[in-house]
């Protein structure tokens, strides 16, 4: 992990570096315009992953870099207009991957049973009440 400010810097720009070059490979899921941004497919980590081990440039990309990059680019504020807007979520290809409803992502509502919601509480707990 980093430790340092300088270590945190770093990571933090090596994130954003993958986040400019997914939008280069992937301009339909990794828009640069607002208006571009859709929501992203659930598991789309895993999608990435797959696609790095099969791409000798980006084979040794680590997994936490992954991750940080998704979440530097589901974080922004045009990303989150684009969930709370609701519209199909994009897979690499821009195949419709699921509904990105506004209702199950601000208040949990469509959560599965099981599934945490704000407060903790997950949705068999909200039943019983």
């Amino acid at each position: 992990m980093a430790n340092s400010p300088n270590q945190k810097q770093k990571r933090a720009e090596r994130a954003r570096d993958l986040l400019r070059e997914l939008q280069k490979r992937f301009p339909d899921c990794f828009g640069r315009q607002r208006k571009n941004i859709r929501p992203i497919a659930i598991g789309i980590d895993r999608a990435l992953r797959e696609t790095f081990d099969n791409d000798p440039d980006m084979a040794k990309t680590p997994n936490w870099l992954i991750r940080q990059c998704l979440a530097v680019h589901t974080r922004s504020p045009a990303y989150l207009d684009a969930v709370i807007a609701g519209g199909d979520r994009v897979d690499l290809k821009r195949q419709s991957g699921g509904t990105g409803h506004r209702r199950s992502h601000r208040t949990g509502q469509n959560a599965p049973r099981g599934t945490a919601r704000p407060g903790g509480r997950t949705a068999s707990e909200e039943t019983r009440r």
